[in-house]
């Protein structure tokens, strides 16, 4: 009933009411008829309820203008509300008056004609009362007129002159006082109670399973102001969905609790509700699934459909157990192939299902919007909204879609930038929303101007602006502002900005204007925008991004040296800020965009540009980085130095200096130059680190095919005078005073999915070097620093400073300090390590290839026992184990289909057969890798090593 009140109150019910008005009275005249006079002269109400009748179906056209006063939704719903009332005393006095009184009930008639005309009487009070009430919406409504005829007549100008013309009916312009024909859509007034909006104290959460839903209101958003001012009802509720499908009966349940709370009103509705379903292995679902898995042909399945259709017309409306239906699947299924290529069959099997099957189900379905605009990653999303729409689908029966549950802007696409380069075409859903609100004006709660600015002229524009301030404030579900959605019309764009329009406003993902413009490639919008002040550092919330990385990520690259060849007009200042958001953006793709036939060529001219671009080869970046910091190749940085470079010692944000910036080139012809020219090479890092610090993690990888020119960077360093002997920052308990050098070095020998991952005996190669220079304290600081390592880790000991992956890990120091044991645990290590600080360093070092080699026996044990004792397979009936050849498989008992990736990833054996997950040890191949290693790095300098690999083979003899 409260749903009833809430329609009726939005001013869409007058109609219903005036229907059921007019039904009423001519009951009413054929009682009166059939009463033989019991009831009196009732001509004068009939003409009453007559005109009321006419004045409420006028008064629906009206109503959302009227919704617009001041005092008018208060007048309109007593009108209603008393209309109502008038309509259900007319109702219950015609049902109790009999339709044709026959002599044996006359006496009885006779008897009750009193009350039937003392309810007579209370009638005509409430038409009395009724017209009074639609007499002030009258008043109303003529003064809304007047005004607008007045604006017509005499339009207002800047001095204000209108106010001496007077107004003569008798004007040779009273033509222009006839109501002008505009497009300009008439936008409906949606009461909160009525249609569910945006706000958000309408926002639920869902939750579920594949036989049951739980949808609810966060008790944050209970407690909270909502974030529409313009909201007019709260509304919070519970609602479960369970589907008793899985007991054999095909019925889902819904059940739960609505809320609405209005000025001055509280309502508490429960639900219930009952909805048919079928199972998920229903045979459209199964002809579905086997189409979109390409085990069907398309003529096989529309045959297949057809034949189902023949025996049963209804299951093309029906349900699964989650109310998920042909709608929803067809463009939920997941073997449609990639980047859009199917899309065309997508199409074609919703235009069957709709036109010759007659599909109605889902088209009022919240999840049909959001999957239509899922596919946006895929540049599919615009085909399918079109082809949905042209099947009648408006939405204009959905809730508003909330923001929460819209997927996220595509700029680009993430996932596949290493194997395919795809930049989505409506990267902000503009012309999504365009195609719907075509048909659909009020999607989304888009305000008039959004409608005029895609699809009104001119002159309407103008009309709703000066109607319209503050502009910013009229935005849709997204957030999205008259300017977000002007960007692709750079003609209203320049009206919108003439009107005041704030340029830096923000959608409800942080994003501005001047990014939207910069990500769709349109040059006239962003140089409109710069020009009129937006901001040009301003980030967004979803990847911190600058409206120059929007442009640059998508490769619009024209744009940015537009944008920066404006900029730089303005303020050149700017320019170093601006370059730190390009090379972030800037990518391997970005020399394709400057010369699509040669990315070499493509590479030069993009750094050609970048250095005309920058006013000196010495400039610091606002991150504090060079140009050293951002060249991606030694050649680059080759051409830098020779240009003039100089700033070998200035550290960026991270206290690293250009050392660092080269390390990753591993070019030692490099090192020598820079160390020349004066770059120092115990400069640290903002964590205590030195570039032989970052060297030396290198020293792990397994295949490693510069290994030689690593190894001669770190002898040029070691020659320069770096000090191994410099601890770092790290407070965690693994290395007490600080980490040094290469402590990051795993006493291990590791693999994963058949790649080598750390190869031990690395470590060794280390400690000759420093053996060589005499630095022996300082080997056997870093042979002890590698026991104390290995048993930490060993030990399961949590690092809390240099192996953290993440600033915003989990701290647990305040529960380690109440905790005695984990107390005790590091003592207990340190005095574990005394026992090795006493012995000397020759000790040590064979200490170290000792304990590798136990650890390596015993995983090699460990694999042995798997294979002479093999864990016993769990017992299977023989329909449960996949066929190797088997492409498809219902299973009717458990409601589910399998697809043929499904029942791979089902065999027992499908990860051995690829090979990945067997355990095999590896010690003999990793201590081969390491000799050939040096054979290769240390050529002449190989024989001073042949001690070194004698012993290694002495200890490792059990693995030859």
């Amino acid at each position: 009933m409260a749903e009833v009140v809430a329609v009726v109150a939005s001013g869409a019910g007058l109609a219903s009411l005036a229907l059921q008005l007019a039904e009423g009275v001519q009951r009413l005249r054929q009682r009166h008829r059939n009463a033989a006079g019991l009831l009196g002269d009732i001509r004068t109400l009939i003409e009453d309820l007559d005109l009321i009748t006419e004045q409420l179906n006028d008064l629906e056209a009206e109503a959302h203008v009227i919704q617009e006063q001041q005092m008018g939704p208060i007048i309109l719903e007593i009108c209603r509300s008393r209309a109502a009332n008038l309509t259900d005393r007319l109702t219950n006095l015609t049902a109790n008056i009999p339709q044709r009184p026959s002599k044996r009930n006359a006496f009885r008639a006779m008897v009750r004609s009193k009350k039937w005309n003392t309810e007579l009487e209370e009638l005509r009070s409430a038409v009395a009362g009724v017209k009074q009430d639609l007499l002030q919406l009258y008043l109303i409504h003529q003064k809304i007129a007047m005004r607008k005829l007045l604006c017509l007549v005499v339009p207002e100008d800047s001095e204000g002159e209108s106010s001496h013309n007077p107004v003569s009916p008798t004007s040779e312009h009273h033509d222009a006082a006839l109501p002008r024909i505009t497009n300009i859509p008439r936008y409906q007034f949606a009461h909160c109670t009525v249609r569910s909006c945006h706000c958000s104290c309408h926002i639920t959460r869902v939750v579920g399973g594949r036989f049951w839903r739980l949808q609810y209101a966060p008790l944050a958003n209970m407690f909270n102001a909502c974030d529409n001012i313009k909201c007019s009802a709260r509304r919070h509720r519970v609602d479960l969905r369970v589907a008793l499908s899985r007991f054999g009966v095909s019925w889902a349940v819904i059940f739960g609790l609505d809320m609405t709370v209005e000025p001055g009103k509280y309502w508490l509705q429960p639900v219930l509700q009952v909805e048919s379903v079928v199972n998920y292995t229903a045979p459209g679902f199964v002809i579905l699934m086997k189409l979109s898995e390409q085990l069907l042909t398309w003529d096989e399945a529309e045959l297949q459909f057809k034949e189902l259709y023949r025996s049963n017309p209804r299951f093309v409306n029906q349900v699964d157990p989650k109310g998920r239906g042909y709608f929803e699947k067809t463009l939920s299924c997941g073997g449609w192939g990639y980047c859009g290529m199917e899309v065309e069959s997508q199409i074609r099997l919703l235009r069957f299902l709709v036109e010759e099957l007659h599909l109605t189900k889902g088209f009022d379905s919240p999840s049909l919007m959001y999957d239509c605009a899922s596919f946006s990653s895929e540049n599919r999303h615009l085909k399918i909204i079109e082809a949905v729409t042209s099947l009648g689908c408006d939405f204009s029966t959905t809730a508003s879609p909330s923001f929460e549950s819209w997927p996220e802007p595509c700029v680009h696409d993430p996932e596949l930038a290493l194997y395919i380069r795809i930049i989505p075409e409506d990267p902000f859903y503009l012309e999504y929303m365009g195609t719907i609100l075509k048909s659909n004006p009020d999607f989304g709660d888009s305000p008039p101007i959004h409608n005029a600015i895609l699809y009104g002229s001119e002159e309407d524009l103008r009309m709703l602006i000066q109607k319209a301030q503050p502009l910013e404030e009229h935005v849709n579900f997204l957030g999205q502002s008259p300017l977000h959605i002007s960007v692709r019309y750079p003609e209203r764009l320049a009206i919108l900005l003439a009107a005041g329009h704030v340029t830096s406003v923000r959608d409800k993902n942080g994003i501005n204007p001047l990014m939207y413009a910069a990500a769709m490639n349109i040059p006239e919008a962003v140089t409109a925008l710069i020009s009129h002040g937006a901001d040009l550092f301003m980030r967004d919330k979803l990847n911190d991004y600058e409206f120059i990385m929007y442009a640059a990520i998508r490769d619009h690259w024209s744009l940015v040296w537009c944008a920066i060849d404006l900029i730089s007009s303005k303020d050149c200042s700017l320019l170093p800020r601006l370059f730190t958001s390009i090379f972030l953006a800037a990518g391997p793709h970005c020399f394709i965009a400057h010369d699509s036939k040669c990315p070499a060529e493509g590479w030069k001219k993009y750094w050609l540009k970048v250095s005309d671009k920058l006013p000196s080869i010495d400039v610091c970046f606002e991150d504090g980085g060079t140009l050293m910091h951002v060249a991606d190749n030694p050649k680059l940085a080759k051409i830098f130095v020779d240009s003039g470079f100089s700033n070998f010692n200035h550290r960026n944000n991270l206290g690293e200096h250009s050392l660092f910036a080269i390390a990753r080139f591993l070019d030692p012809s490099l090192f020598r130059e820079f160390i020349a020219k004066g770059a120092q090479v115990n400069i640290t890092n903002n964590q205590g680190q030195t570039i032989i610090y970052r060297l030396l993690g290198l020293l792990h990888n397994a295949k490693d095919h510069k290994k030689k020119e690593l190894l001669e960077i770190l002898d040029i360093l070691l020659d320069s005078g770096a000090n191994v002997g410099i601890r770092d920052h790290c407070s965690c308990d693994c290395s007490p005073g600080g980490c040094l050098p290469g402590s990051d070095l795993r006493l291990d020998i590791v693999e994963f999915f058949l790649t080598p991952l750390y190869n031990g005996f690395w470590i060794f190669e280390w400690l000759l070097i420093l053996e060589e220079r005499g630095l022996w304290m300082e080997a056997k600081d870093f042979a002890l620093s590698i026991f104390r390592q290995t048993y930490y880790n060993e030990a399961g000991f949590r690092h809390t400073c240099c192996r953290s992956n993440s600033t915003d890990e989990y701290d647990d120091t305040g529960e380690i300090f109440w905790d005695i044991r984990k107390q005790i645990q590091p003592e207990t290590l340190s005095d574990k390590m005394h026992d090795w600080v006493e012995r000397d360093y020759q000790e040590v070092k064979h200490g170290l290839m000792v304990y590798l080699q136990k650890r390596q026996s015993a995983k090699k044990s460990e694999i042995e026992s798997l294979k002479q004792n093999p864990a016993e397979k769990k017992n299977e009936s023989s329909d449960s184990i996949p066929d190797s050849h088997e492409e498809f498989r219902i299973d009717y008992e458990r409601d589910t289909m399998y697809s043929g990736l499904d029942l791979f990833l089902m065999k027992s054996s499908s990860w051995m057969d690829l090979g990945i997950f067997q355990e095999q040890d590896h010690t003999k191949e990793f201590l081969e890798e390491f000799v050939d290693g040096l054979r290769k790095a240390r050529g002449e300098k190989f024989l001073t090593r042949l001690p070194l690999i004698a012993e290694l083979s002495a200890v490792f003899a059990e693995f030859s």
